[in-house]
């Protein structure tokens, strides 16, 4: 019997242990309330900083996916927030943590989303396996109240792919939010209500897919293939498809497939469950218990064009506007557009306009296409909508350039003859005459604007030259540069930088004479770069938000190298002369640290250290007894300091005029008031809250890389004696007067501080 009860004692210790670790994974996380008013309007939401109300939410700086995500330990990463007010005043370390999380998902095209008092986000799970381990590389997709007070302990997916595409959308009547995520291993979309956890399968199998640009939209477009008949293997899973494909819309709040058919009962039922699709997409040769006998096809979506070409005379259960004809009759066919058919590429899908690549399987041909969405929907749902006749009609003259009949449905409108420059890398919108227009960087390194003109479709085709109706070129030489967005009036792009990429704006809805190099006085029609900041590439692409009085700001994770890649802030200027003043007055203080150089190289170097840190103490520090600096730094450059860091007192005056040094870069004067532009934080600041490690660490680089200390000199000493130690014994005495030749220099010409 003690035998028995030793075996089963550890069977029972380990079962309480998994209930009590279980037990600890219930109910939320909960922290004190933070205070304010958290109602309001939502702009830019799905980004890494979203606006509400009172309150700007922003992601904390690039956080480390592997880093400790117990939750009240995450400081990078976490989600914090701003008042409007103090962001107005410039207070930018007044922040909060609102979740004390790690928000590091790889899907930088999605970021946190703001719901009535509820905020929705991703993070590295944090629940312990029986071995009592965390595994960060799953990402759970779960919310906190907007207030800090509550957030979930649990999660209502978990997916193993930290780059899992995803979006949060809101259904408007029911307010339920619906998660939108991209299970790419099995091709599959799902959708997930939040408020019933219910986790709805879109679409298993698809080819391609294109989620929109507004993060807040649920509508969702992607191609299928289509599968013959009779060919479908349960140990393969699959069967033999056609080369053409079909292109379909879902929305994230879709819970059944729109297409049924009446059983022999009487009963509404899926196509998947007629008698036609059981008939020719079932392995008769597979087991009668083979789970996998009938071909699985799952499909929530509607059916939008359908790429099948003449040479099909028979439908498939999956060719729903196919007509009804005598696959015997060679006088009628499908009414199809191609003899093969039709594929689909999707370039870009943002302002109620699909673009996509219409191409010819069997001729090779390919345009671009504009989907009028509104257009779409209204023939739909008047029932006139054929996804077979909505395709157009492409042909090849003898010389191989392109004439196009416009599809039979005025929603579908040519844009271009080729994706050689209307990309998906292009930036597509239409103008206030409701012409498209695309944006592209030509293979020389142009911007160039090109607005479409298919006027010519009024006698039913038109040629590639009537396309192009004017092509303005915006930027010449903007080698490598990478289009992002659109906003206001300018266009926000892109530059490799050496430690992350430099941000540049340009005004894109100029007239031609505008970007006239030689007669545009404005600096609007001119490429601009923000100063000489960097923001991390491999992050979220720099976020402008605009304020309810039309103040704007420019949110970015600085790549700087003692910036550490947390976020930083930018009141944005109104125009491009604006900026050109700032990007002036930047050059103009680096020059007069450039400038101090000449004569006096540890002054220089440290006015540059309190450039970027903005230490007031600087002084002290380097004054300290006790501090390694001591004694490094002679009168005349603990002068000239002081002088950078404070060039209006009567001290500073006579040191500068004393050098015959310029310092008027540093300070502007306006009445009683003075603005200092000594500190990179004049230009832009560091918004919310370091970690105190990480902090420390980036002020002893920063302080390593500017500031001479008695450590570096002592570790250079050694470093030469050592030399004439080896050298001596040799008989090469003279080494001694090279030495002293090569140390005493380090001495500053100007003499030591006493």
């Amino acid at each position: 019997m003690l035998k028995k009860l030793r075996k089963i004692l550890p069977v029972l210790l380990i079962l309480v242990l998994a209930f009590a670790a279980l037990a600890g994974c219930s109910g939320n996380y909960t922290s004190p309330a933070l205070s304010g008013d958290i109602s309001g309007d939502v702009s830019s939401n799905g980004g890494f900083v979203v606006q509400k109300g009172e309150y700007v939410y922003f992601i904390n700086g690039v956080g480390d996916q592997s880093a400790d995500n117990t939750y009240g330990n995450a400081v990078k990463g976490s989600l914090q927030r701003i008042s409007v007010t103090d962001l107005a005043a410039g207070n930018y370390s007044a922040t909060e943590t609102v979740v004390p999380l790690l928000l590091v998902s790889q899907d930088y095209t999605s970021g946190v989303y703001i719901y009535g008092d509820t905020v929705y986000y991703a993070t590295p799970n944090v629940i312990k396996n029986m071995d009592g381990e965390v595994d960060t590389s799953y990402l759970d997709f779960k919310s906190s109240k907007l207030d800090g007070s509550e957030t979930m302990r649990d999660y209502y997916v978990q997916v193993s792919d930290s780059s899992t595409v995803y979006r949060y959308v809101q259904e408007p009547e029911s307010g339920d939010v619906y998660l939108v995520y991209v299970d790419s291993t099995n091709t599959e979309i799902h959708s997930y209500n939040t408020a019933t956890g219910e986790n709805t399968t879109l679409v298993k199998g698809y080819a391609s897919y294109v989620m929109p640009r507004d993060a807040e939209e649920p509508t969702i477009y992607y191609t299928m293939s289509v599968t013959q008949k009779d060919t479908y293997s349960a140990s393969s899973g699959s069967g033999t498809t056609y080369s053409y494909q079909q292109l379909y819309t879902v929305s994230a709040f879709t819970d059944k497939c729109p297409y049924t058919v009446t059983d022999a009962d009487g009963n509404e039922v899926a196509f998947t469950e007629s008698e036609e699709y059981l008939a020719h997409y079932t392995d008769k040769d597979a087991a009668e218990d083979d789970e996998d006998r009938v071909m699985e096809y799952i499909n929530l979506g509607t059916l939008v064009l359908d790429g099948v070409g003449v040479n099909q005379r028979e439908s498939t259960p999956f060719n729903h506007d196919f007509p009804e004809i005598d696959p015997d009759d060679q006088s009628k066919n499908n009414g199809a557009k191609s003899l093969g058919g039709f594929t689909y590429a999707f370039l870009n899908y943002s302002d109620g306009s699909l673009y996509l690549t219409v191409s010819k399987v069997t001729e090779g041909t390919s345009f671009v296409y504009r989907l009028d969405e509104a257009a779409y929907r209204a023939a739909a749902e008047a029932g006139t909508w054929d996804s077979i006749a909505a395709n157009p009609t492409i042909q090849e003259n003898g010389s191989g350039s392109g004439d196009d009949t416009a599809s039979s449905s005025a929603a579908l409108s040519p844009v271009a003859i080729s994706s050689s420059n209307a990309t998906s890398s292009a930036l597509y919108y239409r103008n206030e005459g409701g012409a498209v227009v695309y944006i592209y960087v030509d293979s020389n390194g142009n911007i160039v604007r090109n607005t479409v003109d298919a006027s010519t479709e009024t006698d039913g085709t038109f040629t590639h030259t009537d396309l192009i109706g004017q092509s303005v070129t915006l930027a010449r030489a903007q080698t490598d540069a990478t289009l992002q967005y659109m906003q206001g009036d300018y266009l926000y792009y892109s530059i490799a930088g050496d430690s992350g990429n430099g941000m540049y704006r340009i005004r894109y809805n100029g007239t031609a004479d505008d970007y006239n190099i030689l007669t545009s006085q404005s600096e609007d029609y001119k490429a601009t770069r923000y100063l000489a900041l960097e923001y991390n590439s491999s992050w979220y692409t720099p976020e402008v938000l605009t304020m309810e009085d039309g103040t704007e700001y420019l949110f970015f994770a600085n790549a700087g190298t003692y910036a550490g890649n947390y976020v930083y802030v930018l009141k944005n200027p109104a125009s491009n002369d604006e900026l050109k003043k700032i990007n002036d007055r930047w050059e103009d203080v680096q020059s007069v640290i450039t400038d101090l150089s000449d004569d006096f190289s540890n002054a220089s170097q440290a006015a540059e250290y309190y450039f970027y840190s903005a230490d007031a103490d600087l002084i002290t520090l380097l004054t300290d007894e006790d501090e390694a600096y001591y004694e490094n730094y002679t009168q005349e450059d603990l002068d000239l300091i002081a002088a950078f860091m404070d060039p209006t007192t009567e001290d500073a005056k006579s040191t500068i005029a004393s050098y015959r040094l310029d310092f008027s870069a540093l300070y502007e004067e306006s009445g009683e008031t003075t603005v200092f532009w000594n500190t990179e934080s004049a230009f832009y600041s560091l918004l919310g809250t370091v970690d105190e490690d990480e902090e420390e660490s980036l002020s002893d680089s920063l302080k390593g890389a500017y500031l001479q200390s008695t450590a570096e000199d002592a570790a250079n000493d050694t470093w030469t004696w050592q030399w004439a130690a080896i050298f001596v014994p040799v008989g090469v005495v003279v080494i001694v007067g090279v030495v002293l030749a090569i140390v005493l220099p380090r001495r500053r010409r100007h003499g030591v501080r006493k």
